[in-house]
């Protein structure tokens, strides 16, 4: 009867999703613009040019529906500024013109669960895209009720099997295993890619025990809040005697249906079950879109259904170590090991506004802007109106650019009516994505066994409470994982793949005495990612063999489509080929100590970071059509007339109004040494006031290459110059100028006064009322990764240029064009396009928060909270122009 009560519950409600679309259609919401961002501060005797523009899109649904009127935020983790916008018809949002920063985006809309996530907006990445699968509040519960029973046994910070989510899962009921199947995420059982080891890592201190992301699990919980976690484990596994294994949607208990749950295998169940023993779990589950229903039109024009099919599959065991004949470990030696592993691809779904195939062949009398206008293109040279064969506003094709003909071919035509929004273009496909993953954990102990088989003793505890408790063993660990996933985009021609493999290897040695407990770690970590697009080293899109253009990189590893913008289109830009391998050695010590009413903490660690890196980042250049070679000017002025020009007959004639390039040496080897150390006291001063004290010391050093091949500006006083600045150690490559050299092989000097306090207070002043207040500073420890790396995409070691034109400079003899858009400049000329000040200090957030609950009759709750946040020496860009040089970024 539940399930058909839970049927008709979601019937209703899917209707009733449905009627509110039809609703958003009719008044269709217009997206609320974000507050602009800052304009970048006019510098004396400079000339100002625009800095990037930063963006996020996305969009909200569920399942193939879109969601109109749905409530986007984001946030910026440094700033605390926030943005908001509203979901159209189609479930689509845009954030134009933010800042650059790191960004939380939260997602509402009634009915269904928050969700959020995480986007960081850079120069190398200026756009963020969001697709977002809203879940039903009621299916969300599910899922949350059946991980509240997992989280019960999952102890903080084992270090043993680190089996604490899996096992315990095995225990609720829940799918377990199956999770770490597609993800890389499940439990802890894989730490790749490391802190530190990627421009983008999330390196930004978040615990006072060191513990940084998901890398450093030391130091968490105390020895009795572990061996209550496991007795917890050991009744409830006795009690229900793996029962909930019979789960999944066919029931539950232990002679439940094996409904979509995972399969069982060896004696998993019965009054006789002892966790002494080994056991584990095979599972295997598979969705597909065979039974969906066709996606509803808001449009009233049919939409395709997306084809998908995703299974998930893995076998895991744990328990004493015992090979029979050959080995018997006892009560002393205990394992885990694991395969899990996905198959199946994501639906994609996207529509976008492509040129009719009037307006390819150069025809725009039946064009219109966004605001309705007519279309109206001239020819500035002689301030004619562009007409041919008698049509007005239509193009001779001989005047068609040979380069813009060659990759019209890219660019595919309409397929669908236009619709209310403008869009004519629908690509309906999926992305294939694979994955594997496996997983070994060895543990010894020495002496007796104080715990059951599959949690000796050992975690990574405070100081035991218990009095004359020992602890010595010695722990291992391998993981090693592989994914590999299709690249799609809005365009068939913009497709390629991305693969990742790591193995992160652990060692530990656990000892602990009375009230002590020492924990000492050697991780290894190894991660290497290929991403690539349909071109590169096959085909020579946009050079020599192609389109024709000159200037850009003829490295066959290089070759891509090259970037091609415009204000009313979808525009061209495929994946960037790249080969990174990133590997950091870590060795982390952490003491535990109870002593009295205090629980000390003490420890640190040390990582050696190492990146060897290659990518052309725009290799191939990129173009942006505006509509200005197509304007009407009024007699002297460089402003065109409104509603005239058209970015598409730009680009058909070959005349971009901005054009950039960047590429450099085949490969990079990057390197970095960082440590810290942490104190923390748990001080427990009355049974209803407790304080948390702690005090952090974070020490990132600047990036350096191995063959010093990266480059700064050495801006002078009020930015009147800009010198290129390079390490002493550096071989300038032959035909360089002169260039400034400096003693410091990372060219920015570290910052060394990064200190973390940290203060948590819990008070209970009366029987149901709790008041909990904490203040702490967090460091933006991930702005390295990103300097190093435009260091070296920077002359001597690469190309680079940025040009922009006018009418003026159309009109010229050598106008910037689509074929030469990146012409030679004067050795003395610095195109460099990136500096930072070498005296550089990381900026850094402090937060606060308080909290006051309390519970009055009838379990009603009322809560009332204040969180607080303020940035300081937050990073600023301006984007300038000095005398001789290039515009660069400073």
């Amino acid at each position: 009867m539940k399930p058909l009560l839970r049927g008709v519950y979601k019937s209703l409600l899917l209707t009733l999703l449905l009627a509110l679309r039809l609703v958003a259609q009719d008044s269709a919401p217009v997206a609320a613009q974000p507050n602009p961002a800052p304009a970048a501060v006019p510098q004396s005797e400079t000339q100002n040019v625009s800095a990037p523009s930063y963006e996020i899109t996305g969009a909200a649904h569920s399942g193939k529906t879109p969601l109109p009127g749905a409530t986007v935020t984001a946030s910026n983790t440094l700033t605390g500024k926030k943005y908001s916008v509203v979901t159209d018809a189609d479930g689509k949002f845009t954030f134009a013109g933010v800042v650059r920063g790191r960004y939380v985006l939260r997602i509402e809309f009634m009915g269904f669960s928050l969700f959020t996530q995480e986007v960081v907006l850079n120069p190398a990445n200026p756009s963020g895209k969001i697709d977002a699968e809203l879940v039903l509040a009621s299916r969300q519960l599910e899922q949350s009720n059946k991980a509240n029973s997992a989280s019960l046994a999952a102890g903080r910070g084992f270090q043993s099997l680190a089996l604490d989510s899996n096992l315990s899962s095995l225990a609720s009921g829940s799918a377990g295993f199956g999770g770490a199947g597609s993800s890389q995420n499940s439990a802890d059982f894989s730490s790749l890619p490391l802190n530190g080891a990627g421009a983008e890592a999330l390196t930004e201190s978040i615990s006072i025990s060191g513990a940084q992301g998901r890398t450093q699990d030391f130091g968490g919980g105390s020895e009795q809040d572990l061996q209550d976690r496991i007795q917890e484990f050991r009744e409830r596994i006795q009690r229900e005697g793996f029962g909930g294994l019979g789960g999944g949607s066919g029931g539950g208990g232990q002679g439940g249906g094996m409904g979509d749950g995972p399969i069982r295998i060896g004696r998993m169940g019965g009054r006789g079950f002892n966790i002494n023993q080994p056991h584990g779990v095979l599972y295997f589950s598979d969705g597909n879109s065979s039974l969906d229903a066709t996606p509803f039109s808001l449009s009233g024009f049919p939409i395709a259904k997306s084809q998908y099919n995703q299974a998930r599959f893995g076998a895991n065991v744990g328990g004493p170590l015992k090979i029979p004949k050959l080995f018997d470990g006892g009560n002393k030696w205990f394992f885990f090991a694991g395969w899990n592993g996905s198959r199946g691809d994501t639906p994609y779904d996207a529509f976008s506004t492509v040129p009719t195939l009037d307006e390819r062949n150069g025809n725009f009398s039946n064009a219109a802007y966004n605001n309705g206008a007519p279309v109206q293109i001239f020819n500035p040279v002689n301030g004619q109106q562009y007409q041919f064969n008698g049509v007005p506003n239509a193009i001779d094709p001989t005047l068609f650019s040979t380069a813009a003909k060659s990759l019209l071919q890219f660019i595919p035509l309409p397929n669908i009516p236009l619709t209310s929004t403008g869009q004519n273009f629908h690509f309906v496909t999926s992305d294939a994505t694979n994955s594997d993953s496996v997983i070994f954990r060895l543990v010894h102990n020495f002496g007796s066994s104080t715990g059951p088989g599959l949690f000796p003793g050992g975690g990574s505890g405070g100081g035991g409470r218990g009095g004359g408790r020992r602890q010595n063993n010695v722990n291992f660990g391998l993981n090693w994982s592989r994914n590999s996933t299709n690249i799609v985009n809005p365009f068939p021609s913009l497709a390629g793949g991305t693969s990742s493999q790591g193995l992160n290897a652990t060692a530990g040695w656990v000892y602990g005495k009375n009230r002590a407990t020492n924990n000492l770690r050697f991780n290894y970590n190894h991660n290497h990612v290929s991403t690539t697009n349909l071109y590169s080293n096959i085909t020579d899109v946009a050079g020599p063999g192609g389109a024709g253009i000159t200037g850009i990189s003829n490295d066959p590893f290089d070759w891509g489509l090259p970037g091609i913008s415009f204000t009313s289109f979808g525009g061209l830009n495929d994946p960037i080929p790249r080969r990174e391998l990133d590997q950091t050695y870590t060795i982390s010590d952490t003491l535990n100590w109870n002593h009295g009413k205090h629980n000390w903490r003490f420890g640190g660690d040390y990582r050696r970071i190492l990146q060897s890196f290659r990518s052309s980042r725009n290799a191939e250049g990129s173009f942006v059509f505006t509509g200005f070679a197509t304007s009407q000017y009024a007699s002297g002025s460089t402003q065109p007339v409104a509603n005239t020009g058209y970015d598409f007959a730009d680009f058909l004639l070959g005349f971009p109004q901005q054009t950039s390039l960047q590429f450099g040496a085949t490969a990079y080897n990057f390197r970095a040494n960082s440590f810290d150390f942490f104190a923390q006291d748990d001080w427990r001063i009355l049974p209803s006031l407790s304080f948390n004290l702690g005090l952090r010391y974070e020490y990132i050093g600047p990036y350096t290459e191995s063959q010093d091949r990266i480059a700064n500006l050495d801006v002078g006083p009020g930015f009147a110059t800009a010198a290129p600045v390079v390490p002493t150690g550096a071989v300038l490559p032959p035909g360089s100028a002169t260039f400034q050299t400096s003693s410091n092989p990372a060219l920015v000097n570290p910052d060394r006064n990064n200190f973390a306090p940290r203060i948590g207070i819990a008070w209970k002043p009366a029987q149901k009322t709790v008041v909990r207040a904490g203040y702490g500073i967090n460091y933006n420890l991930a702005q390295y990764g990103t300097m190093i790396q435009n260091f070296a995409f920077q002359p001597p070691f690469a190309n680079t240029a940025t040009n922009s034109t006018d009418v003026i400079g159309l009109t010229s003899p050598a106008p910037l064009t689509l074929i030469n858009g990146f012409p030679a400049v004067a050795q003395t000329t610095v195109t460099n396009n990136f500096a930072v000040n070498p005296d550089y200090s990381l900026g850094y957030v402090q937060i606060w928060n308080l909290d006051v609950q309390h519970e009055f009759h009838g379990n009603v709750v009322f809560n009332v909270g204040y969180n607080g946040a303020k940035g300081t020496r937050l990073d600023s860009e301006r984007a300038l122009l000095v005398t001789g040089s290039q515009p660069f970024l400073y």
